[in-house]
């Protein structure tokens, strides 16, 4: 995540959470790590890395196609080309 600094005022609500440690204490529980400081252009960055063995990848994928009622993931390509989530040429 990167905030480039130009946000909007507190809203004054109390903050819930641990903040960047709490964040950083998750992430090792889940065998990644957390880096947060400076962006590069100013503003903050923050980045997880979390690490995910290859069955719960296909457990989420599949769950993932089952809420969208798609069969398998060609026709997810196509459900995201139709609904303008991938755009032919775009690189990004």
């Amino acid at each position: 995540m990167v905030d480039d600094g130009i946000g909007t005022a507190a809203s004054g609500a109390p903050a819930g959470g641990r903040g960047i440690v709490g964040m950083s204490e998750r992430a090792a529980m889940l065998g990644g790590t957390l880096s947060a400081g400076p962006g590069p252009d100013g503003g903050f960055r923050v980045e997880a890395l979390i690490y995910v063995g290859e069955s719960t990848v296909k457990t989420h994928v599949k769950r993932i196609l089952m809420k969208l009622a798609l069969r398998d993931r060609v026709h997810a390509i196509v459900f995201a080309y139709e609904t303008g989530l991938l755009v032919p040429g775009d690189e990004n």
